[in-house]
């Protein structure tokens, strides 16, 4: 890991040298500049400064004036092919795309959807993970029985929005790469492309993981990272099946997984390799490309359905940490529903469908003279799904810490069967909304440029914020003193340190390796 790091350090200082050598500042006139290698926008404003009146009082001449407004102009000038790719690791030019808020108009919103979904996440796993470094449980138990609280047990609801906003945004690209060539698809490409975006940075965060984090500990609590065969030692083992994105299935108890929450990635990568297929038959036909994926939701409502009604499996995930048996005497060592592809899939593939939509009705095209009666029925529906959603088990007094037995089978069914189909429907409503005009407020909130750099930065933060978790909760002396004042202090450290370290990683190892694809790809920086 220290080489590793050493050659990060001396690859940078050397593209730093080779910045200094070759960068040059334009200043050629308006048409020249605009052939430079990495230019601004050029900005052109055009002033009426006179006009002459006929006596009818029309304008017969108008005098114009054009005005340029340009902002320094830099480029690389007679870069030997050798030393191309050390310019990829250009730290401003790294800082500045990570950083920069440019967006894409139409779908602006889901950059601040992404965030929000992947901060619910880190929420959620700040509670999940720290509880079991409360003095003071039973207020702690106390606080899961109140309606607010469930806001923090339903974080795994952020897990299908963005699973969402991820089917949108793959659907969208590739819809839009279709119809720029005819219909043809490079293929490899396509995968390549996938695996280059997410392996390289997870392998280093998997060696930080397992080679740094634990000497930064030094505490009684070191052994729930350090202590041999627990949980390190499993990434010596059973690296290979995150790296094949199969750790969601291999090993075959969760609490032997390398880097356990990473089945997210793992559900990622498996829903890449048949979105592709899925966007080709929309493309191709509407409507097989609309039944494959209305046979896909039904496949997973099913499965899920099929999988609580034959082990009796409680209707969430926390009541694995207090029970270990239902009916059926499961086991809470075993994931069965909650990381597995054919129980997860809804909101993904509903996901590909919305993109599908934004891409054949643009946003200026959708207009609807009952927008308000539309936006009225829109937002009362979505509100009458997601309460009961959120809510309902509190209200119903089925909480985490009671017995899984205390609701019967056939609720537990139903419930677990449909909760996500009705949690998709919500979160796809509200994206629907803010591309069609009915978002209003929600609309302008998620689509500030705030959000994009942040956004950019959502796969780093989302990979590293366990570990940065891990060290903060594990580096204490004493217990932590439950409460809800300290454990929001906890989780707004956890997100600044998380993407700190997110924008570390993105500046050092992934956009350099995105540039340096695409200048193996594509001859150009």
């Amino acid at each position: 890991m220290a080489s590793l790091i050493g050659l990060i350090i001396v690859t940078i200082t050397a593209a730093a040298v080779v910045d200094c050598i070759y960068r040059r500042r334009y200043k050629e006139s308006p048409n020249n500049l605009l052939h430079g290698s990495e230019l601004n926008d050029v900005t052109v404003q055009i002033y009426g400064d006179s006009k002459t009146v006929n006596g009818n009082g029309l304008p017969v001449m108008t005098t114009q004036h054009t005005v340029v407004t340009q902002k320094p102009k830099y480029g690389y000038a007679n870069v030997p092919a050798c030393l191309k790719p050390l310019l990829c690791y250009n730290i401003m030019t790294n800082v500045r795309s990570v950083l920069s808020t440019r967006v894409e108009e139409e779908i602006s919103f889901l950059h601040g959807f992404r965030v929000l979904s992947i901060w619910w996440i880190i929420l959620g796993n700040t509670y999940f993970f720290g509880r079991n470094f409360f003095e003071n449980s039973l207020s702690f138990f106390a606080d899961i029985k109140t309606a607010k609280f469930q806001l923090i047990l339903n974080s795994g609801y952020a897990v299908d929005g963005f699973l969402m906003v991820t089917g949108v945004l793959i659907s969208y690209a590739l819809l839009r790469e279709l119809q720029k060539n005819n219909g043809k698809l490079n293929w490899l490409s396509v995968y390549f492309h996938r695996w280059w975006i997410l392996t390289p940075v997870y392998m280093f965060v998997m060696l930080f993981y397992v080679y740094v984090l634990p000497h930064g500990i030094q505490s009684p609590f070191k052994l729930l990272i350090a202590q041999e065969g627990i949980p390190t030692d499993y990434c010596k083992s059973h690296w290979w099946t995150n790296m094949l994105y199969i750790n969601n299935f291999i090993p075959f108890l969760k609490t032997r997984q390398c880097m356990n929450w990473t089945w997210l990635l793992a559900l990622d990568m498996q829903f890449f390799l048949i979105a592709p297929l899925i966007i080709y038959v929309l493309y191709k036909n509407r409507i097989a490309g609309m039944a494959v994926i209305g046979a896909l939701i039904v496949a997973c409502v099913a499965a899920t359905m099929s999988l609580i009604g034959y082990y009796g499996l409680p209707i969430h995930h926390w009541q694995d940490a207090v029970y270990n048996s239902t009916e059926t005497g499961y086991d809470k060592n075993i994931d069965y529903i909650n990381e597995k592809p054919y129980t997860r899939i809804t909101p993904f593939v509903i996901g590909l469908a919305l993109g599908y939509v934004f891409h054949i009705i643009p946003a200026n095209k959708a207009s609807n003279p009952n927008s308000r009666l539309m936006a009225a029925i829109g937002w009362t529906v979505s509100l009458v799904l997601a309460v009961p959603l959120l809510f309902g088990a509190h209200f119903a007094g089925w909480y985490v810490e009671r017995p899984p037995q205390e609701m019967s089978v056939s609720s537990r069914i139903a419930y677990g069967g449909l909760q996500r189909l009705g949690w998709s429907l919500v979160i796809g409503w509200i994206l629907f909304a803010c591309q069609y005009g009915y978002g209003g407020p929600v609309r302008r909130f998620l689509a500030s440029r705030f959000w994009r750099p942040l956004s950019s930065l959502t796969y780093g933060a989302y990979i590293v914020h366990m570990l940065t978790l891990q060290l903060h909760l594990a580096s204490q002396i004493h217990m932590i003193y439950y409460s809800g004042l300290n454990m929001l202090c906890i989780f707004l450290a956890q997100l600044v340190l998380a993407y700190t370290v997110a924008l570390l990683i993105a500046v050092l190892v992934e956009v350099p390796l995105l540039r340096l694809e695409r200048l193996i790809l594509r001859r150009a920086l």
